[in-house]
């Protein structure tokens, strides 16, 4: 029997699946009967099926398109009708079934002049399903193949869905560019939509390499759009106004024009401010007016240095009161932009909320506080004040490299700040390979620090039998009584029998850290001295550096070590006429708060002073710039998080006279 077996086409197989899936779909189901085979038979079964495809009866029509296509196969028409069959298929949401009538047509018509048409309607079935792989792959072979433009243009479209499809942004607005120069009006529009759609999905690299490779005015007038829109979400404020500017410049008729102009409208309504003006945050009364003034007389001395040095620019100043309260802080933040200060100077007590404040108004701030992380998740805020971290990293830097120590005791108050600085202190220590050998506290207001100078030296507690050194031998009695004639008769043994005596301290540490306050801490080292602790070094912070501990410690301070980011002692220029400057206004010398003042106004002048500055975003940038800013207070770098990066003054005590370590 297998002689009698004919080989079946491939282009037969495929011809009849497409009748099975006809004939699932509601074809005809009685036994066609073959009619007489004339060149009019054959145009009438035709003309039947157009009419029926034109009058929208599908069902009907894809009847008469089975009936012509099973009965004549070979005729003039065949491939058209299978056109027609995908195209109800691809109506019935079926491009799988679409696709096998088109490609019978690549099959048993390959010289129609249809095949082409039935190549583009398989990739629409692609497309249709989201096989992007296959529209990719297809697609710039398609575009090989045909010359008319709009054919061209349907490809690019096709191309342009599938790479947006698949996540390559790029390609899929080149793609679209292309559609726009092939003279396809009536798609411009939408175009243009998927493109801006597209564009604000765009990463700045992908941005910046599609601008040098398209060349369509809309498309490039796009990206330029996007550039600007990606400086204002950076608060590159006067970037945004360049690019918005040219925007309007060049493609004054672009779609986005409109939204151009609101941008520039927003950017001018963001950045108004008063040129040359900073306003200052102080508690000038209330409990902390002292500290207030201080800071109030540091920025007093940078204005009357910037009148008589000429400066470039009328800087005017603004002040606000906040007497130490939270909400007087909120509310200065809120007067001092409204009045149309640029920047900030302050606060100080209250730099927890003014610095909220600040955040909220997109106004910057220059903080003088202690507190931790006031700068955290603040991009406007900014801290130049020496902090505890960074003066007991600097202490134990200083100890350990330069002296040699490497055993610490610490004493405390119990409270907040003593709390925070002693566990800063402990972390630097164990961070440099040392030790803290005892640590103590001692309530607030105290001023006996006996037991604390007893615990951190042994002698608060009894020293155990086993350790207590054995008395003479004549100093005891034995069974038989002998020697109590001498304990009755108070002869000179007495005072031999007391014992051991009082305890010597034991002193296994080379300094002491105390963070406290010059006043307390000048109570304090003396109490240690008394103890017999000696030979080691005094440590605190830089809150010693005041007039009140050599004050209360006298000559009991000597040498003692801390940090400060400032000395009036210093031999630098900048500090000398500060210094002099100072002196001559106030009939005092300057110290820490009135130097970071004074540095802190110099600073921002100078920063307002430059042509370039339209925005406050652009005091942020300028804030951060690498190179920093020489002052009185040293050499001022802001970090990323807007804290100041700057090298602190180990300063000690000679003769009662604070002087900078190595220092005459």
């Amino acid at each position: 029997m297998q002689r009698y077996v004919k080989k079946i086409d491939i282009r037969m197989i495929r011809m009849l699946t497409l009748l099975a899936v006809m004939t699932a779909a509601g074809c005809a189901t009685q036994q066609p009967v073959t009619p007489v085979d004339t060149a009019e038979t054959r145009q009438r079964l035709f003309e039947k099926a157009e009419k029926a495809f034109a009058g929208g009866a599908d069902q009907k029509a894809l009847s008469y398109y089975h009936e012509y296509t099973e009965t004549y196969p070979r005729d003039s028409h065949a491939a058209e009708a299978y056109l027609k069959i995908g195209a109800i298929l691809e109506d019935r949401n079926r491009p799988a079934d679409a696709r096998i009538a088109y490609q019978t047509i690549l099959d048993l018509y390959p010289g129609s002049d249809r095949v082409l048409q039935a190549r583009m309607k398989i990739l629409g079935t692609y497309l249709h399903e989201e096989n992007y792989p296959a529209v990719l792959q297809l697609g710039p072979e398609l575009l090989a193949s045909v010359a008319a433009p709009g054919d061209q243009a349907r490809i690019h479209m096709a191309l342009g869905e599938a790479a947006y499809g698949s996540g390559d942004l790029a390609a899929a607005v080149m793609h679209w560019e292309a559609v726009l120069g092939l003279t396809l009006p009536e798609a411009a529009f939408e175009l243009e939509n998927r493109m801006v759609a597209a564009t604000e999905l765009m990463t700045e690299p992908v941005l910046n390499l599609l601008m040098a490779q398209v060349t369509h005015p809309f498309v490039k007038g796009l990206l330029l759009f996007r550039e600007g829109e990606l400086h204002f979400s950076k608060e590159e404020l006067e970037a945004a106004e360049d690019v918005f500017n040219r925007f309007i410049d060049t493609y004054p008729d672009h779609l986005l024009t409109g939204e151009v102009r609101d941008r520039l409208l927003a950017l001018a309504t963001r950045g108004a401010f008063e040129p040359y003006t900073i306003g200052c945050l102080l508690p000038l009364s209330g409990p902390f007016k002292a500290v207030g003034r201080r800071a109030l007389q540091g920025v007093e001395t940078a204005v009357r240095l910037l009148a008589q040095t000429g400066a470039d620019a009328p800087i005017r100043f603004l002040f606000q009161d906040t007497q130490g309260k939270d909400e007087l802080a909120t509310d200065g933040v809120h007067a001092l932009k409204a009045g149309g200060a640029a920047v900030i100077i302050g606060s100080m007590i209250t730099a927890d909320a003014a610095s909220v404040a600040a955040q909220a108004e997109g106004i910057p701030m220059v903080v003088f506080s202690q507190k931790p992380d006031i700068t955290l998740e603040k991009p406007f805020v900014f801290r130049n004040f020496i902090k505890p971290a960074d003066q007991a990293r600097a202490l134990v830097r200083y100890t350990m490299e330069d002296l040699g120590m490497r055993r610490y005791a610490i004493l405390y108050p119990e409270e907040t700040y003593g709390r925070q600085f002693m566990n800063l202190f402990w972390d630097a220590v164990i961070a440099h390979g040392g030790v803290v050998t005892g640590v103590a506290s001692y309530p607030v207001g105290q001023t006996d620090f006996s037991d604390a100078v007893k615990d951190i030296s042994g002698l608060l507690y009894e020293v155990p039998a086993d350790l207590m050194p054995e008395p003479p031998e004549d100093a005891q009695l034995d069974e038989a009584g002998e020697g109590l004639d001498s304990l009755e008769t108070g002869s000179d043994m007495d005072a031999e029998a007391e014992g051991p005596g009082e305890p010597e301290p034991v002193i296994d540490f080379d300094a002491v850290f105390i963070p406290d306050a010059p006043s307390v801490a000048g109570m304090l080292i003396p109490q240690l001295r008394y103890y017999d602790i000696e030979g080691v070094r005094m440590l605190g912070p830089n809150l010693w550096h005041s007039p009140a501990f050599v004050r209360v410690g006298g000559q009991y301070v000597n040498h003692a070590l801390f940090t400060d980011g400032f000395s009036a002692s210093v031999s630098d220029a900048r500090v000398k006429a500060f210094t002099r400057l100072y002196t001559a206004t106030y009939d005092t010398a300057p110290g820490y708060i009135e130097a970071v003042a004074f540095d802190t106004a110099m600073i921002l002048s100078t920063i307002l002073s430059r042509p370039d500055i339209r925005y406050r975003t652009s005091i942020l940038r300028a804030l951060r710039q690498p190179q920093g800013f020489e002052g009185v207070t040293g050499h001022t770098v802001f970090d990323d998080t807007g804290e100041a990066v700057k090298p602190l003054q180990v300063m000690t005590l000679r003769r009662n006279r604070f002087i900078p370590v190595g220092g005459k």
